[in-house]
């Protein structure tokens, strides 16, 4: 092996400095002489250093990492400083040990202040030295040598070029040892150095080179570029030699007139780039290269040229006399740089080319010399070679290592032919040059042909120039190819796959204790200042950092004593009463003291080891305070989280007599408060919240069987009740166990014993007495209400069968009380319907036939089951436990006969059957908590435990609800055979798209399938496969419970077991079907697993083709099976019978087949060609995009793929997931083209086209006989009074009358048209729609139209056959005529009020606008109906605008109930919901009318019922009467609930007390009527008048009279006593006295109440819509309507009223589909529902900016951020191929802008734009109070939504942002990785900033605030400097990672302080996330968000504001109308007529 002198650097020589140079060889005085040579002297003693010959081995070395191409581009920096030194690290080891090099061929690095020490060192550590280089193309190209800045830069530039090259030794700049010589590189093209014309002249005569350059000619520019190119060399030459003598080295200057002195410290070289166009295999160039060699040696690069003074050295003395610098000439070396393609005839081409470089040779004689003569080179040369490794269209190590193994080392044939030997064969080939070491992916940009192809600098271009041999990939020509991972630089070394015998190895290297480093590296930041101060920051941030968790951690934890005692909280419960927020929260508290007796039970409770709550593991979240009794000492503590025991103490007590004193003196008030710190009474929310209250106390007495003792009390009910002229008695006994826990939930405080007896038994005793009046008070009341409402049905029902029975031929009842026997019969039936089915599901079926004996019977039962379920209340949801208890009821039912031989029946009901399972749902109903607790369905499925009776103790639970992520696999579940046929859609599309498609996925296969097998076999497989997954999901979903499951949880596992056992042979099943259709896929995979293939070929040939009906019949199983039991055999068969049951198939059938072919044309054809192997080339071996990779990491070897094959892969999965989402919503858009086209059709054809019609014809004319056989010919011809006619009889002008006066009272018609209208009816003329006198408004008309054109769709269709009235003797018709009223069926509404009002109060429609309105409500009503209202002024003989003033100035109240109804009809209102409800009974009347009687209330009361129930959101106290506001308006009469406006009463069972208004007015309006007068005078003892109350027959008599009197003649005379409950006696008998002692009084009343239905009314604040401001969701929405209509009222009405809506309506679907995602978002993450507004204010009330921003921030304007946040960032990636993203962009700025479009015009834009800045610009704050719900600022917003998402499971959170983390860490490239620094510094120095203020105490100052985002960014700028690749889109990507990194952080931070820290207080917790809220950033995300939505909206909204200045105001017509404002309703009907009158003054007329 070589020693190499140079590149010993151990020893003294290292101290030494040395120059290297050239031997100059001028003295030669031979023909041909030795090549020049480097030596080394010592630049101290100037003594040569022996040293052997030897050859440089040079690898080219430009690590540019990927995505760094733009780095380099300038020059300013290089990869060889220390920002690279892993690179480095990682690379020069490998290529000095793998490949056996020697030294370095450097790209141009910068000497712009860049220090490359550290590349210098790791190079010396190595063993390589180093050739930099130097560019000048920048000094010559384009002119710029001209100029004479342009030298002087030159001259500057060099120089610092070598001092910041050298190292400093001895005080001294030195050239460091590791250098071996410069490079310049950028010389001009070899042709305008030596054009090819002048070679020819010259071949022969070198002397001819002197014509070569001229001043003019073709030749003036080769002088040129030869002058300045010379010039440039002298000027580099100048600078060196000054560089080098700078600080005179020994002999520097005494040599400088020695001849051929060689007065620079390295030698410098040129470096030759012949270019692709020098075709190397072209033999015919050599000559041409010959002469360049003599050229640039001995004529350019000799001496300055000048035009005509050229001269051609041929001897080495002449060029020695010529040559500038000594002779040495411009340069000394140089640098052959050969482009070529990796075969074999480049190689021998590069080998045959050495042969122009032998020993020089020189002309001694005189004459001519040709070139040949003098050819050779005198100065050193180094071959510049490479070959690619990308050939012929694929990645191709092994020929590029072969190529470059036989150009070094020679070919077989002539091994020694190599450019190894060539030295030492007597070549001036002084070594080699490997270009190049790593793939450089920018190589391609210098060549214009590349500059059209789409590039990415993440993308591998294979682009380069063209040669002889093909096109040259440059950016492939590295041995090694690059790669990212895990955010790192790697390399992948491609020469290891190639066979050793052939891989190329420069040689000579001992390498035996080499260890290879790693193949992955990271880039590092910038040196400097900036690094300094970022380093400065981390470990300030990670101090500052730990300390605050840790200071935190330690005062939560500091808080316990050494007695486990904390230091009690000082409070004043009176000043908290003060306070009204806590105030409001502390009345609705018992201030109730607990009393000494209950103290001193929970001490003896608690010394049983049961704590207070006595059940606390199923809460979730906070769960409060607890008493305990631990080691002795009792403890009042906090609860950890989640129930998890106790936690921090509060206050402890050593003893039972302390504990006790202190306990009786509490109250609930008292605790609901106690204990807290000032932080948590600060927070309202905490107040009350799960504290120790008195029902907890006597939860733990009674557990541990404190009650035990306690008797069980049974209430007696009795009823007589009269039903259908039959008697019965009911005898019922409700009995219960007097336990206080229950009382307690059930009657006031004051009714229960304050604790302060000692005695026990009077406790239990009083709860006894207290019980059992209160079961007696629950038992008859409801039993006398439900055996009222019994008795109704029945009658009802008796109307119903006897009108059955009129219709029959032969009735089988004929007379009444057969008739009300069977009505009675039929009610049992129904009533019990329910319990008769669960007596079957469990085979004891007890359903009797009708029996008239049994008819009382029957009634007992039907009333036993009504009761049950009236008193279980609740419990009515569970409607088979039920049945249970009536099971158990029913076995102590009891007949017997009374006095007078009455039927009397007698029952027994255990309450504790219907108590028991609602106390267990109470204790734990929350099915999302860690023990998921019970609801009604669990409590229902418990009903099929047994059959003899109820078990409460065996309530459990019997279906565990899915949470979470189980909700996935539930949808896939119920949603299977929707989502089966949707897959079964797409992937025939798939298949018949492109028949190949299954090899686009696998990519082995090499059989060519036909397309029918391929298809079915395709389908088949993937089917198997989705079963799998079915069966999968169906693991995991729990079977809805049956009597066999429930409580069997053996068998349960027994079953999943199973179904985890069938998922085997399915997925066999699978396999199957591939093994069959394509066996060498499967026998591919099976070779990949080691298995050996031949074992599973035994399938026969063509088997696919043979059984090709298999996966046929198995699909077509397959869909039978899953339709087949959905329609059960009896409903298939049904199916068919049906008339339509072809059309519904056709149209299924066209449905599916339209789907198909939109998936086929549209989502498949767009997303095709997106496969793994085409787009990401996966298991291509010759691609090396996603080529498999081994990295090692802590000596364990991991096979990766690159971040571009991930991110690839990523790409294609999430296309074709969104194509299989967009096939599922594509049905959706289709369902509604489909339903839009046949609904049109079908109106269409059944006449619904023109509905608006003219005139009225009235003549009447009766059918004729054929009207049977020709119903719609007759029907269209029929007149509009015919038509009435023959549909309702001869009464067919009361219903006309009927639909006029709803006309004229909704204001659609005027006076005159109604009059007209009418009299046209009656006289059988004719009435014009149009006229002067008359208005008739189009909705009117379009009602009429309708109307006809409905009925004579009636009269017409064959389907109904309608019978028309004809006048006969039996003269009736199908709608109105003589018939039984029982045919008329009942109607019962319940409408749903919350919060609303009945009716418009007068001040909301002419006070003063509020909120920025632009007009007060009427004025906004009235200009959208102007003309309805001037309808309504006519109709009151006013004009418009006088009617408007005069209820605006204050009209009578009759005016203003008129307008405020006229209001409401057309506003959001009860009364507009209820509109038709409360109407229904006019019709009922036309249909009950009778000839021969009228119809009453009570008739029409029987026939129709309307209940307005109250929505009350949470829990129910029974034990708390909740207030219920009735609104003013709603109630307009009184009646038999004795309800007036404004009255309080109460929801729950105790509202029964004698004190609620309601019922104390109900029972003091009969006791003081004249009927309870009469009966008074009657009856003379209270025993007398006790009998009649009890006696249900006189009550009911006395309560109707009474009800018929006036209030005004009510006796007001009564007495006063005590109630029962008070312990008084009841003498002379007062209103509430009789309320307490005969309870069937009251139930009678409250029945009656309750049938009413009025109690549920609440008032309240609410938000009426009047317009609605989007019509339909989206366009696909609007097409029923757009071509229905159209098709009604033509093309222009349809794109006038609808199409033009289209584009508002889009952006209101976008905006609220968004609403509606986000709310499911929020319930699927945190398992509860989250309202969000969807913007429904009132149309004329606007909303401010901050009211937007409030309700949207997080639900809309935070995700729109997101997404505009990621197109920038795409846009900036991709600015030169990105796509437009319209569709996405404008979905981001709807959301943002959706708010301000839709927001009603408002006065005070300004105001609204400050009140947001103030805001958002807000300090937040770090020590006052925040209001939970009411944030001051974004920083409380932000926070507040950041505590939601801490206290909801983490889980979730968690794994989603873990795995987008590591999706991120898998496919993003290292670089973006490398911009992450610059985010990073500027959070650490926000934290810094914050963590000054926060320890400081200081509050920051609104400025200081606002002062930090911008810090902040400032910081980011400036933190982009140290950042080596700074990119704005990078940057972009890599906050964007950040953030998310950051966010997995903060849940891993918060799942760490929920285990550390005590778990008590929620306040500790929260002070853990408003520590990650602070100093992760997340507010300045907040704040810059608001900032960008800020600006956004103001922006739109003053565009806007512009758009509505008058006269346009386009704003306010579309979204109200142009003429609503102020005083719009002048301006709209003008200023009222003043009317002249004639008076007469002082006897003269005058007017």
């Amino acid at each position: 092996m070589l020693k190499e002198l140079w590149l010993i650097f151990g020893g003294a020589l290292a101290l030494v400095p040395t120059q290297v140079r050239i031997k100059a060889p001028w003295t030669c005085t031979s023909a041909t002489c030795g090549c020049g040579d480097l030596e080394m002297v010592d630049m101290d003693t100037g003594n040569v250093l022996e040293s052997n010959d030897t050859v440089i081995h040079a690898v080219k070395y430009f690590p540019e990492p990927v995505g760094y191409q733009d780095v380099f581009a300038d020059g300013k920096r290089d990869p060889y400083s220390q920002n690279y030194a892993l690179l480095h690290e990682r690379d020069l080891p490998a290529i000095r040990n793998e490949l056996g090099a020697n030294a370095l061929l450097l790209a141009p690095w910068s000497f712009q202040y860049r220090s490359h020490t550290q590349f210098l060192e790791t190079a010396a550590a190595n063993n390589l030295r180093l050739i930099p280089a130097f560019h000048i193309g920048y000094y010559w190209e384009d002119g710029a040598w001209q100029k004479p800045a342009t030298r002087e830069a030159l001259a500057k530039d060099f120089h610092d070029f070598l001092q910041y090259s050298a190292v400093v030794k001895n005080e001294k700049l030195s050239t460091p040892e590791t250098i071996l010589m410069w490079n310049l590189v950028g010389l001009p093209p070899v042709q305008g150095l030596l054009p090819v014309s002048c070679v020819a002249g010259a071949k022969n005569d070198v002397a001819n080179f002197a014509n070569c350059v001229a001043s003019s000619g073709d030749l003036a520019e080769t002088l040129a570029t030869v002058t300045a190119l010379q010039e440039i060399l002298q000027t580099i030459r100048e600078t060196q030699n000054q560089f080098h003598c700078e600080d005179p080295n020994q002999g520097c200057d005494a040599r400088d007139d020695v001849s051929g002195a060689f007065k620079f410290d390295r030698p410098l070289a040129l470096t030759l780039d012949l270019g692709p166009e020098f075709f190397l295999s072209v033999s015919e160039n050599d000559a041409y290269l010959r002469a360049l060699i003599f050229w640039l040696e001995r004529v350019v690069g000799c001496h300055p040229l000048a035009a005509g003074q050229v001269q051609v050295p041929t001897t080495f003395a002449q060029m020695a006399d010529l040559c500038s610098f000594n002779g040495l000439g411009l340069f000394d070396s140089w640098i052959l740089k050969m482009q070529a393609v990796a075969d074999d005839v480049e190689a021998r081409s590069i080998r045959r080319i050495k042969q122009l470089f032998s020993q020089p040779k020189q002309m001694l004689t005189t004459g001519t010399a040709a070139v040949e003569d003098v050819s050779g080179a005198m100065k050193p040369v180094l071959f510049e070679y490479g070959f690619p490794a990308y050939v012929q269209g694929s990645v191709q190590p092994d020929k590029q290592h072969r190529a470059l193994y036989e150009v070094w080392h020679g070919g077989n044939s002539t091994p020694t032919d190599g450019l190894k030997d060539s030295w030492s064969n007597g070549f001036c080939i002084k070594g080699a040059v490997i270009d190049e070491w790593s793939d450089v992916w920018s190589a391609d940009e210098a060549y214009k042909s590349c500059e059209s192809e789409l590039k990415s600098k993440f993308g591998h271009s294979s682009c380069g120039p063209s040669t002889d041999a093909g096109q040259l990939a440059v950016a492939y020509q590295g041995l090694v190819g690059q790669f990212h991972t895990f955010g790192h630089h790697c390399i992948q070394k491609r020469y290891e796959t190639v066979d050793a015998a052939s891989r190329f190895h420069f040689g000579g290297v001992d390498a035996s204790s080499y260890v290879a480093p790693p193949v992955c590296a990271a880039v590092l930041m910038k040196r400097g200042v900036t690094i300094i101060v970022f380093y400065v920051a981390c470990c300030l941030f990670i101090l500052v950092g730990v300390s605050s968790l840790c200071f935190m951690v330690c005062r939560r934890t500091k808080v316990e004593t050494s007695d486990e005692t904390a230091s009690q909280n000082c409070y004043n419960l009176e000043q908290l009463m003060q306070n009204s927020a806590s105030r409001k929260i502390l009345e609705d508290i018992s201030a109730m003291p607990f009393g000494k007796l209950l103290a001193t039970k929970v001490a003896e409770a608690l010394d049983e080891g049961v704590e207070v709550p006595v059940a606390y593991s199923h809460l979730k979240g906070y769960c409060g305070w607890g008493l305990a009794k631990v080691g002795g000492t009792f403890s009042y503590h906090r609860l950890q989280y989640n129930g998890r025991g106790r936690g921090a103490c509060a206050q402890s007590w050593d003893t039972t007599e302390a504990f006790i004193r202190w306990l009786q003196e509490q109250s609930d008030r008292s605790m609901a408060v106690y204990g807290f710190t000032d932080a948590e009474l600060r927070r309202t929310e905490l107040i009350g919240n799960k504290t120790v209250t008195r029902r907890h106390l006597l939860e733990l007495l009674d557990r541990v069987g404190s009650f035990k003792d306690a008797e069980e009390v049974t209430g007696r009910a009795e009823s007589q009740v009269h039903f259908v002229g039959m008697q019965a008695q009911l005898v019922v006994e409700l009995s219960y166990k007097a336990n206080p826990l229950f009382l307690s939930s059930v009657v006031e405080e004051h009714i229960l014993t304050a604790g302060d007896d000692s005695d026990m038994q009077t406790w239990l005793q009083n709860t006894g007495d207290n019980m059992r009046n209160f079961m007696e008070l629950l038992a008859n009341t409801h039993l006398q209400v439900q055996a009222d409402r019994l008795r109704r049905q029945i009658e009802h029902e008796a109307d119903a069968v006897a009108a059955e029975e009129q219709r029959r031929e032969n009735p089988e009842l004929v007379d009444g009380e057969s008739i009300r026997k069977r009505a009675c019969y039929n009610i049992w039936h129904r009533v019990l319907e329910g319990y008769h089915s669960w007596e079957a599901m469990l085979g004891q079926s007890s359903k009797v036939p009708f029996a008239e004996a049994d008819v009382h019977q029957c009634f007992a039962e039907a009333l036993i089951s009504r009761m049950t379920g009236s008193i279980a209340e609740h419990l009515i949801h569970s409607p088979e436990w039920l049945s249970c208890v009536h099971r158990k009821v029913m076995r102590t039912l009891v007949a017997s006969q009374d006095a007078h031989g009455k039927p009397s029946f007698t029952c027994k009901i255990d309450y504790a059957d219907i108590c028991e399972p609602l106390e267990a749902f109470c204790r734990n109903s929350n099915v999302f908590a860690p023990k998921q607790g019970i609801n009604f369905d669990d409590i229902n499925d418990c009903g099929l435990l047994s059959g003899e009776g109820p078990l409460p103790n065996e309530v459990q639970k019997t279906w565990k609800e899915p949470v979470g992520l189980w909700v996935c696999f539930h949808f896939v579940v119920n949603y299977k055979w929707v989502l089966t046929i949707a897959m079964w859609l797409l992937w025939g599309a798939v298949l018949l798209h492109d028949s190949k498609g299954f090899e686009d996925w696998v990519g082995t296969s090499s059989r060519e399938p036909t397309l029918t097998r391929f298809t079915f076999f395709s389908f088949a497989f993937i089917d198997a496969l989705w079963l799998c997954f079915l069966m999968i999901c169906e693991v995991f979903v729990n079977d809805s419970p049956t009597p066999a499951s429930i409580g069997r949880t053996g068998r349960n596992c027994c079953i999943k077991a199973l179904r985890m056992c069938r998922i085997v042979p399915t997925f066999l099943l699978a396999l199957a079907w591939a093994w069959i259709s394509w066996p060498e896929v499967v026998m591919d995979a099976a070779e990949a697993v080691q298995i050996d293939s031949a074992t599973i070929d035994v399938l026969p040939s063509g088997l696919a083709e043979t059984i090709w009906y298999a996966p046929v019949a198995y699909i077509f199983l397959r869909f039978a099976y899953g339709i087949t039991p959905r329609l059960r055999a009896t409903s298939a068969f049904q199916l068919l019978q049906m008339a339509y049951w072809k059309r519904i198939a056709v149209f299924w059938a066209t449905f599916a087949a339209f789907s198909f072919l939109c998936n086929y044309s549209m989502l498949v054809a767009l997303v095709r060609t997106l496969t793994p192997y085409h787009l990401c080339a996966v298991n291509d071996s010759d691609e090396d995009f996603c080529s498999t990779y081994t990295v090692e990491i802590l000596n364990l070897k991991f096979l990766v793929k690159d971040v571009r094959c991930v991110a690839c892969v990523a790409t294609v999965v999430t296309s074709w997931t969104m194509v299989a989402l967009s096939s599922l919503l594509m049905m959706y858009f289709i369902f509604n083209i489909y339903v839009a086209v046949v609904g049109s059709s079908v109106g269409a054809a059944r006449g619904f086209v023109e509905t608006s019609i003219p005139s009225l014809e009235f003549r009447v004319e009766s059918v004729t006989s054929d009207f049977t056989s020709m119903r719609k010919a007759e029907a269209n011809w029929m007149t509009h009074g015919s038509i009435l006619h023959a549909v309702f009889g001869k009464d067919w002008q009361k219903v006309w009358e009927m639909m006029v006066d709803g006309l004229y009272d909704e204001c659609l018609i005027d006076s005159n048209m109604r009059k007209n209208m009418l009299s046209a009816a009656k006289t059988g003329g004719s009435v014009k729609l149009t006229g002067k006198d008359t208005r008739i408004l189009e909705r009117a008309k379009a009602r009429l139209g309708y109307l006809f054109t409905s009925l004579k769709c009636i009269l017409g269709d064959g389907n109904i056959n309608f019978r028309p009235f004809v006048p006969t003797a039996d003269s009736t018709c199908d709608a109105l005529g003589v018939t039984h009223r029982g045919r008329i069926p009942s109607l019962t509404q319940i409408v749903p009020v919350y919060s609303e009002e009945g009716i418009m109060d007068i001040k909301e429609l002419v006070g003063e606008p509020k909120n920025g309105a632009v007009s007060t409500m009427l004025e906004f009503l009235i200009s959208q109906l102007p003309k309805e209202w001037e309808i309504f002024a006519q109709n009151e003989n006013l004009h418009p605008a006088e009617l408007y003033e005069e209820v605006k100035k204050g009209a009578s109240k009759e005016m203003q109930n008129k307008v405020r109804e006229w209001a409401s009809h057309r506003s959001q209102s009860v009364i507009r919901t209820v509109n038709g409800a409360v109407h229904y009974h006019r019709a009922l009347k036309v249909l009950l009318e009778r000839e021969d009687q009228t119809v009453d209330f009570e008739a029409i009361r029987r026939h129709a019922q309307l209940i307005m129930a109250h929505q009350t959101y949470g829990k129910l106290s029974l034990g708390k009467a909740q207030q219920v506001k009735i609104q003013h308006g709603v109630i307009s009469s009184t009646g038999p609930h004795g309800l007036q406006p404004n009255d309080r009463i109460r929801l729950s069972v105790d509202s029964l007390n004698p004190e609620d208004a309601v019922a104390k007015r109900a029972v003091e309006k009969v006791w003081k009527s004249k009927a309870m007068a009469r009966l008074k005078k009657r009856a003379k003892t209270v025993q007398q008048i006790e009998a009649i109350l009890n006696d249900t027959s006189q009550v009911q008599a006395l309560m109707e009279e009474a009800m018929q009197e006036p209030r005004d003649d009510m006796v007001a005379k009564h007495s006063t006593t005590k109630s029962r409950y008070s312990g008084g006696s009841a003498e002379d008998g007062t209103s509430s006295a009789a309320l307490a002692k005969n309870p069937a009084l009251l139930g009678r009343l409250w029945g009656q109440a309750n049938i009413k239905g009025l109690q549920g009314f609440r008032s309240g604040r609410f938000y009426t819509v009047k317009e609605v401001w989007f019509l339909t969701p989206a366009f696909t929405a609007m097409l029923p309507a757009i071509i229905g209509l159209g098709i009604e009222y033509g093309p222009l009405w349809m794109c006038k009223n609808y199409l033009l809506t289209a584009p508002m309506s889009m952006m209101y679907f976008i905006f609220i589909n968004k609403a509606m995602s986000s709310s499911v978002r929020t319930t699927f993450v945190a398992n509860t529902a989250e309202y969000v507004n969807t913007g429904r204010p009132h149309a004329n009330k606007s909303y401010t900016l901050l009211d937007a921003f409030l309700a949207y921030w997080h639900s809309h304007y935070r995700p729109a951020l997101k997404i505009l946040y990621v197109i920038v960032l795409y846009r900036s990636l991709n600015s030169d191929g990105a796509l437009p993203m319209v569709l996405v962009s404008f979905t981001a700025f709807v959301w943002i802008l959706a708010p301000v479009l839709f927001q009603p015009p408002a006065k005070a834009l300004m105001e609204q734009v400050r009140e947001l800045v103030r805001f958002i610009a807000k300090s937040p704050s770090l020590h006052d109070r925040m209001t939970h719900g009411k944030p001051t600022c974004i920083y409380e917003a932000a926070l507040e939504q950041e505590l939601k998402q801490a206290n909801r499971s983490l889980s979730l959170p968690f794994l989603s942002s873990l795995a987008v983390c590591i999706l991120y860490l898998f496919m993003t490239t290292s670089n973006i990785f490398d911009q992450t620094w610059a985010p990073l510094c500027g959070m650490f120095i926000l934290f810094l900033f914050r963590s000054v203020l926060r320890f400081s105490g200081i509050k920051s100052a609104g400025m200081i605030v606002l002062a930090i985002p911008c810090l902040g960014l400032l910081v980011v700028y400036i933190s982009t400097y140290i950042v080596e690749n700074p990119d704005f889109g990078s940057l972009l990507v890599a906050t964007l990672i950040l953030i998310s990194f950051l966010n997995a952080s903060k849940f891993v931070i918060w799942g760490v302080a929920r285990l550390v820290l005590p778990r008590g207080s929620p306040l500790g917790y929260e002070q853990v996330v408003r520590f990650t809220f602070d100093f992760l950033c997340i507010y300045e995300w907040h704040f810059f968000g608001a900032l960008v939505v800020m600006v956004m909206q103001v922006v739109f909204a003053s565009f806007l504001w512009l758009l509505d200045r008058p006269p346009l105001k386009l704003r306010t017509g579309l979204l109200l109308n142009r003429r609503v404002s102020t005083g719009c309703v002048r301006k709209i009907f003008g200023a009222p007529r003043e009317e002249c009158h004639t008076v007469k003054i002082d006897g003269e007329s005058k007017l």
